[in-house]
């Protein structure tokens, strides 16, 4: 149990050190459970952007590429995670993001990461 407390500790002093506000939008929906261009809520949590870099090989013939490609995620606490959906949405630094997922840091309820999708359409 102290060393949950003692985790829980050192992400709250990362996040008032070095994080920042994030504002999601969460969307009114109709009646076929579609969102719509009204918003509903925001919901304003604290957190620190982060990237991961994921790698994919390309096979050809001659030979294979490897490319890589930044996935955007933010760290925060567990319980401003958990009134996330996967359909609210985020705009940050000139880009539209919604919620790929959101992992529950060694399922301990302390720490959250959530991944980032961006839109291309907005």
């Amino acid at each position: 149990m102290e060393a949950l407390r003692f985790q829980l500790n050192k992400v709250k002093r990362l996040l008032k050190v070095q994080g920042q506000e994030f504002v999601f939008d969460r969307y009114k929906v109709n009646d076929f459970n579609e969102p719509t261009d009204e918003t509903d809520s925001q919901i304003k949590l604290i957190g620190v952007y982060h990237e991961t870099v994921s790698y994919q090989q390309k096979t050809a013939a001659d030979g294979s590429i490897t490319q890589s490609k930044a996935s955007p995620m933010i760290l925060c606490q567990w319980e401003d995670a958990e009134k996330l959906r996967t359909t609210d949405k985020l705009e940050f630094n000139g880009s539209i993001y919604i919620i790929g997922g959101i992992k529950n840091i060694g399922e301990a309820n302390i720490i959250a990461d959530i991944s980032l999708e961006e839109l291309t359409h907005g």
